[in-house]
């Protein structure tokens, strides 16, 4: 590809383009003054076949002067940016035979920066609404792409008619060299845009038991494919090789060869095998197009401090710290997952790809056996959840839980929500030994019904857990003097009366039923008769 920087030569090329393209108008979303730059591709056999899908191939080192944000950082090789071009009606209307009314026919362009077999290369689409220009074009058609100096907008003229004589040339106007601001570091754009979006971070969900804490997460991932998220959960056994990953015994079938023809026999070999984190490095590394997520439910139940070990320090997002891996975990990424020792996710260490995002949840009503330290702690974000009483959560989403009903079976049922508003607020949070982390959520159990739940998981959950967690050894008007919890068996008999003695003292009233009564009387007369109206 021709560059080209004089300003005679911007200005000839610029007047061809006025002069081939006269019947489009200046207006205030295009000015010909405005232009800055022209960078000009003549279609290629093989570009306008349907397996090109829309892309094209460009050099980078052409065109790192052309779009916003190529200088290419060697910790962000792989990358996609996409950025708002314009399209004449009059060129599609030419080209594609489409029937167009609007001047200007809006969409974008994305390129994607990659390196094949060690060379850099632009991959250039045309989205949407520029496809059926794309689908139109045919072997040595030109295209121009029009930068403006006042906007991140490109513009993009087509033409079957060589309106330049170069193959492919980038133009560039010099009375504009100093005016041009786009220009940044892909990692530069990567840190300021963490502190506008909940990407790329390090989030900790907690709060009391059923609020809702794994829900959240579940939302975030619930549309996503397996491959972009592992999920897993801490508990006091779980350690560092369960965690990264360790060298374990597998069964392995070798094949030997003897007099009589060959043979396999089952082996027993030991292998580095990967687990949840290493798993998902590799997975985000190789993909910065894409977003990764790795979910830790019950966070607070592990030692973290062993189950983290040397990649603890990579949580600091805003360092630029690496981690010497040990030695196995090194030998693998390097042969089996990235097979290149100089992969950004090894070279000079371990780092957190940008696209990796760490979710945890933390029940605070745990009394967990390994205490986070502070250290830890700062390098991760927290977000508490809330116990939500109204039909609309803080999320502006509906509260599932607002339509469960409780059903003891004596003919009545109770709200869900009244009833831990009432044992929440009325008899946990106004204990002093108590407070929010013993408090009950939404979720704390599930309906086994529709949104019904019924009496028998009622007693053997919630009612197990006020007893035995919250008031067992705290004076309280929940349950009454000297009641124990096995007072509640047999559950069709001691419980249901048990349970509607407890609603009665926290003043729990039932649902008023809705009954149609039928009139006993017939339907009266409804317009007066003559007479009455004359009397």
């Amino acid at each position: 590809m021709e560059i080209k920087q004089t300003q005679e030569e911007f200005n000839s090329h610029l007047n061809a383009l006025k002069e081939n393209f006269s019947d489009i108008t200046e207006n205030e979303l295009f000015n010909w003054n405005n232009i800055s730059a022209i960078l000009m591709l003549t279609i290629k056999k093989n570009w306008t076949t349907a397996s090109s899908n829309s892309n094209y191939q460009i050099n980078s080192e052409h065109v790192k002067n052309f779009f916003p944000i190529l200088q290419i950082s060697d910790s962000f090789p792989h990358w996609r940016l996409s950025v708002p071009c314009h399209v004449s009606k009059n060129i599609l209307n030419l080209l594609s035979g489409e029937t167009i009314s609007e001047d200007w026919v809006s969409s974008n362009i994305s390129y994607r920066h990659k390196i094949q077999n060690g060379y850099p290369y632009i991959q250039l689409t045309l989205e949407n609404e520029l496809r059926p220009l794309k689908n139109s074009l045919i072997e040595n058609d030109q295209i121009f792409f029009l930068k403006d100096s006042t906007t991140f907008n490109y513009y993009v003229f087509a033409s079957r008619e060589k309106i330049f004589g170069e193959e492919s040339v980038i133009i560039t106007n010099p009375s504009f060299a100093n005016v041009d601001k786009t220009q940044f570091e892909i990692s530069d754009l990567i840190i300021k845009g963490r502190k506008d979006t909940s990407e790329h971070k390090n989030i900790i969900y907690y709060g009391a038991p059923g609020t809702g804490k794994s829900h959240k997460v579940d939302k975030i991932i619930e549309e996503l494919e397996t491959k972009y998220y592992e999920r897993v959960t801490f508990h006091p056994e779980y350690d560092n090789s369960s965690f990264i990953g360790g060298y374990k015994p597998i069964s392995v079938k070798e094949r030997y060869e003897d007099e009589n023809g060959e043979y396999f026999e089952n082996e027993v070999h030991y292998k580095f095998v990967p687990q949840a984190f290493t798993n998902i490095y590799e997975r985000a590394w190789q993909d910065l197009d894409n977003q990764y997520y790795l979910v830790i439910e019950e966070i607070n139940r592990g030692n973290c401090a062993e189950i983290f070990g040397e990649i603890f320090q990579l949580l600091d997002r805003t360092s630029k710290y690496t981690v010497s891996p040990t030695k196995e975990l090194k030998e693998y990424l390097i042969s089996e997952a990235f097979k290149d020792d100089k992969h950004s996710g090894i070279v000079n260490g371990l780092k957190l790809p940008p696209n990796l995002s760490i979710l945890a949840t933390m029940n605070t009503s745990d009394q967990s056996l390994f205490p986070m330290d502070s250290a830890f702690k700062r390098r991760w974000d927290w977000e508490y959840i809330t116990i939500c009483y109204n039909p609309i959560d803080d999320f502006k989403q509906k509260n599932d839980s607002f339509d469960f009903e409780i059903d003891i079976a004596d003919g009545k049922k109770y709200s869900w929500i009244k009833f831990i508003e009432k044992i929440n607020l009325n008899h946990i949070k106004v204990n002093p030994s108590l407070g929010m982390d013993k408090c009950i959520g939404n979720y704390f159990i599930k309906p086994d019904n529709g949104n019904v739940i019924s009496l028998k998981p009622f007693v053997n959950k919630v009612i197990f857990y006020l007893w035995n967690d919250v008031f067992k050894d705290e004076d309280n008007k929940v349950f009454e003097e000297n009641t124990s919890y096995e007072d509640f068996f047999p559950i069709e008999t001691n419980g249901k009366k048990k349970i509607k003695e407890l609603f009665d003292r926290i003043d729990l009233k039932a649902i008023p039923s809705l009954e149609i009564v039928e009139d006993e009387n017939p339907l009266g007369q409804v317009a007066e008769s003559p007479e009455e109206m004359e009397s």
